[in-house]
């Protein structure tokens, strides 16, 4: 009776990977089994349904006119986000946390206290125990949680007439700033203008002091009732930055 989905994964990835097949998209729907020592008689044993996403080697090949798309973490967030955007939990109404486990080490999303997933990269020490030489990104979504709060209700909304404006933002901030925290100043510097918050890029090593890291932001500016200009852009930008520099630290980059 296994606790989690994602050793069954990797001894998949091991023998696709041992058979030359190094591009792999798989997943799971599956039962885990969990056991609670405090709890008294059957209720310490417990089943849960289980979602699970597994990628390692390319998304996408090289082909003759485009280069190669790495499956890594940030192509696995998108994956997840997508899948939780269709049964109803944007980003905004979820709480989103850094995640380090014995297994992996990326994000957590929360609703109403609950975790409903997590994702990141699989520990080294792993994928070496399954003779895998390369990054494997592992998702696990909770899917009897999920369920449960799904709205199925369908929602509609008139297309936008007008169109959204993207602007990106490179920080330097303490490397104990999630990008939780970024996101949720974000959405309350403006959060009738401010659609969406995306991370494009980390960076922690050369060039950036020990205890930083540089975090590449990227944010959907979106006025439904007329078009943005770019001193009202800008102000929305400068107010951003003055609330990263205030609350954070921040240096912009």
């Amino acid at each position: 009776m296994r606790k989690s989905l994602l050793f069954g994964g990797l001894e998949t990835i091991q023998y696709n990977r041992n058979r030359k097949n190094q591009d792999l998209k798989l997943f799971e729907f599956g039962k885990v089994y969990c056991f609670d020592e405090p709890k008294e008689g059957l209720d310490k044993y417990s089943e849960s349904l289980k979602l699970s996403l597994f990628f390692t080697g390319n998304f996408i090949p090289a082909n003759w006119n485009s280069k190669e798309i790495l499956a890594d973490f940030y192509l696995l967030r998108t994956i997840a986000d997508q899948i939780l955007i269709k049964l109803g939990f944007n980003s905004n109404r979820l709480t989103i946390t850094e995640y380090n486990d014995n297994e992996i080490s990326g994000l957590a999303y929360s609703f109403k206290d609950k975790q409903i997933a997590k994702f990141g990269t699989v520990h080294k020490n792993i994928t070496k125990h399954f003779d895998i030489d390369t990054d494997v990104q592992y998702a696990e979504l909770e899917w009897e949680t999920i369920i449960k709060y799904y709205d199925n209700k369908p929602k509609y909304s008139e297309l936008p007439k007008i169109m959204g404006i993207k602007r990106d933002l490179s920080l330097l901030i303490d490397e104990t700033v999630s990008f939780a925290q970024l996101e949720e100043i974000a959405y309350k510097t403006d959060k009738k203008m401010i659609k969406k918050v995306s991370i494009f890029d980390v960076y922690k090593g050369k060039g950036i002091a020990e205890g930083k890291k540089s975090y590449a932001l990227s944010f959907n500016i979106h006025n439904e009732e007329k078009t943005l200009n770019e001193s009202e852009i800008e102000k929305i930008m400068n107010k951003l930055m003055s609330e990263y520099k205030s609350k954070l630290g921040a240096e912009i980059r």
